[in-house]
């Protein structure tokens, strides 16, 4: 069966619905084999940044303030000891010694939700070690304010390797992903991200800061989140300064790296719930230097190819499932702003499909706008195309949202 569709990007954000199957299946169906490419996360600078710790000397402080939007860390004393550079960019710093960090959200509905948490409309935490990742120029504050050198150890290790371990196990983040972003462009970058293990409030604490939209709260780019072994929560999530005080909506325009201006999507499911797909995926960048293109995907459904529309094989990212699972695509070369670029993208996988009973067969909920290669848009008002094709068992009544274009039966399928 053969659609066309049509989705704005913020409906299919909100309303998570966009080309959403429901359908039954009969016996007789045959998976393609695909082949080989690159193996998922071989990049060299990706597995840089994936065994990445402190090393090497650590810088002393006294007294420094840090500013990052409406955050302000203070270290009272103590080191910072640095990630190495990768791509001669350094992404990252440990702290320990005595520091705190006073946040104050910019809106009135932001610090009433604080405040229900914090019995403040500001957060006031201290902590003794913070672990720091970072693209800004951070590194280069902390370096200039230096009053002396410390020899780091494994207390500085230590930490970083502990966050490292919770991103990938238990918040399910690829944050060497994000970081890989900036390392590879040629453009500045300006995320920033503070792990603080609290003295007062909340043991776990992470603040972070990214121009293209904060993990949890996107579009807006500023989020405070709590975790621990059982449960995260979002404490605050509002715009930057520079967002919120720009002229008429322009908080609300779209902050992401690129969008997806039109797919083709050639998807084949078997009876046992095996789902495969080749997606042909039009990239459009939003501004110069994007190399690296973040993507959404089940995270049971695996990629075994990526190729530019030559047939060139591009390397691309996709840890384990139960890990931190994020997708994403090197590409060879960096897109300027409104450069675009077609992605060839090959995939399959199972449990993305729930069988029903009697028959019946549907995505999973997280799986519906994931059964598919896509981009997390955070903006409003920008539109994509679709062009879908479905091979399903011989007698089998298809679902999907769009214009039926044809359907055809023959070869024991549909």
């Amino acid at each position: 069966a053969e659609f066309k569709d049509k989705r704005s990007r913020d409906m299919r954000r909100r309303l998570r619905s966009s080309a959403q199957l429901l359908f039954c299946l009969l016996p007789g169906l045959t998976v393609s084999s695909f082949g080989q490419t690159p193996a998922a996360n071989s990049n060299a600078t990706y597995q840089q940044l994936r065994h990445l710790l402190p090393t090497g000397d650590s810088a002393a402080v006294q007294d420094l303030t840090l500013r990052r939007d409406a955050a302000v860390f203070t270290f009272h004393s103590g080191s910072f000891a640095f990630y190495g550079a990768v791509n001669g960019k350094v992404t990252g710093a440990v702290f320990r010694g005595d520091g705190s960090l006073h946040l104050t959200p910019p809106t009135e509905p932001e610090k009433h939700s604080l405040s229900l948490l914090t019995k403040e409309p500001a957060l006031d935490e201290s902590f003794d070690v913070a672990v720091f990742r970072f693209t800004d120029d951070t590194a280069a504050e902390i370096q200039k304010a230096a009053r002396g050198k410390d020899i780091s150890d494994v207390s500085y290790t230590a930490p970083a390797q502990q966050f490292a371990t919770a991103l990938r196990t238990r918040l399910h983040w690829n944050l060497d992903a994000r970081l890989l972003q900036d390392v590879l462009s040629p453009a500045p970058g300006g995320f920033f991200l503070a792990s603080i293990d609290g003295r007062k409030i909340a043991s776990k604490m992470v603040l972070e800061i990214d121009p293209h939209g904060a993990q949890d709260v996107a579009p807006e780019e500023v989020e405070l989140m709590t975790w621990n072994e059982n449960r995260t929560g979002v404490w605050a999530g509002f715009h930057t300064q520079d967002r919120l005080s720009a002229p008429g909506e322009a908080a609300n325009d779209a902050n992401d790296t690129c969008s997806i201006d039109h797919q083709d999507l050639e998807t084949t499911i078997a009876k046992n719930g095996m789902l495969s797909g080749v997606a042909k995926t039009a990239i459009h960048a939003h501004a110069n230097g994007l190399v690296v293109v973040p993507l959404d995907l089940y995270s049971t459904l695996r990629v075994s190819s990526v190729k530019t529309a030559d047939d060139h094989a591009l390397d691309f990212i996709q840890e384990a499932k139960d890990d931190d699972p994020d997708f994403a695509v090197i590409l060879p070369r960096p897109l300027n702003a409104d450069e675009r670029m077609e992605l060839r993208i090959t995939y399959a996988g199972k449990d993305a499909v729930s069988n029903e009973g009697n028959g019946n067969y549907y995505l999973m909920s997280g799986a519906r706008d994931r059964w598919y290669p896509s981009v997390d848009f955070s903006g409003v008002s920008s539109y994509a195309t679709y062009h879908m094709v479905f091979h399903v068992p011989k007698g089998v009544d298809l679902v999907a949202t769009g214009k039926l274009v044809k359907a055809s039966s023959g070869g024991g399928s549909a």
